[in-house]
């Protein structure tokens, strides 16, 4: 529909249709209690063998826990399958698949946890680095989807143990296959989204680099540059070791960007992709010296 009538038409008929529909009214999302103070301190005090971690985190009722298993690139056999479900009755019974391509048990007992944890090591899997930067997500790629223009997991698979994203478990990093951001790319610290690229005169299977969405913000990445297929872990390496430079004391990346201004690290990302020439099926790339403008918030963006 978007190619047919335009996309200025579309947006504009998106937004007569948004505002028709807030005039029907309706009951609107139920709230959420949030927990006292009290209540923390009531589930804390319930302590697992091992303790609480990442992959491991208390619920509200007291002496249960949630436990993620930590799916590298969201893949799994049929071998990987059949045990997660033997396991599901040390929980809720149910198998809860989660945003970050891994697999979550609810309502397990405490004292239930280490006998958790030695089924899936005894099967390669575990709950560390569960939603973690080293717990890369990917699209499935242009192996499986007819979309895809590059091998998304590929790449995905060795960015895993990269170690600018050991260092910094924080970061999100995420790798759709082409612009149709089935791994969100526009919402990770780093996004790559799959494209053709010219460097050096020549043709090849590349990525658009997206930085600094901020969630919390309401901010989706921006369009910084690009990068071919085989320089993308000397691009992530570079682009996080410039973070690590600049941020200060607990500063995340979209907030360096923000301070700093994405222009500079458009200008580095020029510089670590040198010999790049914008090709004819791309966005339009920036002018020179000029930044991006950065992303406006996601309700904004519906009104």
């Amino acid at each position: 529909m978007t190619e047919r009538i335009g996309a200025e038409m579309f947006r504009a008929a998106f937004d007569d249709a948004l505002v028709r529909a807030r005039r029907r009214g309706g009951a609107g999302p139920g709230g959420v209690e949030v927990p006292a103070p009290a209540d923390f301190a009531r589930v804390l005090a319930v302590v697992p063998p091992g303790g609480w971690a990442g992959g491991v985190r208390p619920q509200r009722q007291q002496g249960r826990a949630m436990v993620t298993v930590n799916v590298p690139l969201g893949d799994l056999d049929s071998d990987d399958m059949r045990l997660l479900a033997s396991l599901a009755p040390m929980g809720s019974g149910r198998l809860h698949l989660t945003r970050n391509q891994n697999a979550m048990f609810r309502d397990v007992l405490v004292h239930d946890i280490p006998r958790l944890r030695r089924a899936l090591l005894a099967h390669g899997l575990c709950a560390e680095g569960a939603d973690g930067a080293t717990d890369v997500r990917a699209c499935t790629g242009s192996a499986v989807c007819s979309l895809g223009i590059t091998a998304a997991p590929s790449v995905g698979a060795r960015l895993l143990s990269h170690p600018a994203l050991a260092r910094n478990t924080g970061l999100r990093l995420h790798v759709s296959g082409c612009p149709n951001s089935c791994a969100q790319h526009h919402a990770a610290d780093i996004g790559l989204s799959g494209a053709k690229v010219r460097i050096g005169g020549r043709v090849r299977l590349g990525y658009h680099v997206w930085l600094g969405a901020d969630l919390g913000w309401g901010r989706l990445g921006v369009l910084a540059g690009r990068v071919a297929e085989e320089d993308v872990e000397d691009t992530v390496g570079s682009l996080v070791g410039c973070w690590e430079a600049l941020r200060t004391a607990g500063e995340s990346m979209a907030g360096t960007i923000s301070r700093i201004g994405i222009e500079a690290f458009c200008a580095h990302l020029e510089s670590v992709a040198s010999g790049f020439e914008a090709g004819g099926d791309e966005p339009d790339r920036l002018p020179a010296g000029s930044a991006p403008a950065v992303s406006p918030p996601l309700e904004a963006a519906l009104v």
